[in-house]
């Protein structure tokens, strides 16, 4: 099955409400999107996204340096190209747009296998999980909420039946960080998972001394305390708390993620197929984390659609995470009911954009 053509386009998706984290204000979403068509009549589908900036680098680096070198190529030789065309955009770097503008194609061709063998992608992976996946809430924990908005919208997700949520933390004042924590634990009782998430903004002792205390509200884990690249330091703060930490979504590297585990740093695996370049990393990260004992909970980047597949197919995946920002923009957008998520049953990937959604959407 052979790359006859490669289509890109930038798609920038307005959210309903604009948040905020310790790292970033939203108002959109952005994502990179590549349609590979195939001498079959098959067009395989994937993207990357972005927090609004940085899709058009990714769309000139697909363009002009990655495009190029796909056409001929035999699409079931996907893990073959993807490693050619990583040693020789290392250049521009192996980490951020490089590897990022792999991810797209990389998965694009995935979904065009799963496709011409007519199987969902999880089944093409080595499927582990048939029927539906657990998943957790993170849309209703933003630092752009004041407490009392914070605490009734978390309060709401529990009343609705969700067993787990997540929330910010990371602001100027870890006290108020502290007090918010413990008003959401109040409203939302002993019987929901209540996790934390700092993004990357406090220091090593920080991270000790106030992940210390909010174990205070039992919190299941705390999230990228301090810098993402960091192992040193996240080791130093996971062997002083007792509280699992969370880390991956920003890790663009195996090799970092092989260092991550032998320093013990990382308790709960958040890797990211679209931060690691694709579906083919993201399996070598989750095998070594079975390896380790460790479960897996991808973030959310991918806004679940690619989550199900990849967390249906090992069997260590823990939770999905819940964002529903863009799921109007899909094909066959990912089915939510009761507290978990449907394994997909259609061919392919599930990462199909409605043209509808295109036109109306795309930017570039």
């Amino acid at each position: 099955m052979k790359i006859t053509k490669v289509e890109t386009a930038v798609l920038e998706v307005p959210l309903d409400v604009p948040i905020a984290d310790a790292q970033s204000r939203l108002d959109k979403w952005g994502l990179l999107y590549v349609q590979i068509h195939t001498d079959e009549g098959i067009t395989g589908c994937g993207y990357n996204s972005n927090t609004g900036a940085g899709a058009r680098s990714l769309k000139t680096l697909m363009d002009y340096d990655i495009a190029p070198q796909l056409i001929g190529r035999d699409v079931f030789m996907v893990k073959r190209i993807w490693e050619e065309i990583y040693l020789r955009t290392h250049f521009t770097g192996v980490t951020g747009v490089s590897v990022q503008g792999l991810a797209a194609p990389e998965i694009a061709m995935w979904d065009a296998i799963a496709k011409r063998l007519q199987q969902p992608l999880w089944k093409i992976l080595g499927g582990y999980e048939s029927s539906q996946l657990p998943t957790y809430n993170t849309d209703g924990g933003w630092l752009s909420l004041s407490q009392s908005e914070l605490v009734e919208r978390m309060r709401r997700l529990a009343d609705q039946g969700w067993h787990g949520m997540k929330m910010k933390v990371g602001g100027p004042d870890p006290a108020v960080d502290y007090e918010r924590v413990g008003a959401v634990r109040k409203a939302i009782g002993p019987g929901v998972k209540l996790m934390v998430d700092a993004n990357t903004n406090w220091d090593v002792p920080t991270a000790i001394k106030w992940t210390r205390r909010l174990a205070d509200f039992d919190i299941f884990w705390m999230e990228e305390p301090v810098h993402p690249f960091d192992v040193g330091g996240n080791a130093q703060v996971a062997r002083a708390v007792e509280t699992p930490l969370a880390l991956g979504e920003n890790i663009h590297s195996v090799h970092m993620w092989r260092d991550m585990f032998e320093q013990r740093a990382v308790g709960i695996v958040q890797a990211d197929a679209l931060k690691l370049g694709g579906i083919s990393s993201w399996l070598q990260v989750a095998w070594m984390a079975h390896a380790y004992s460790l479960p897996v909970v991808p973030s959310v980047w991918d806004m679940m659609q690619l989550n199900v597949h990849l967390c249906a197919s090992i069997p260590n995946a823990f939770k999905v995470e819940f964002i529903p920002w863009i799921s109007k923009i899909f094909l066959r957008p990912v089915e939510f009911v009761d507290g978990y998520l449907k394994v997909p049953q259609e061919p392919g990937a599930g990462t199909e954009i409605s043209p509808s959604a295109l036109e109306k959407y795309r930017v570039a």
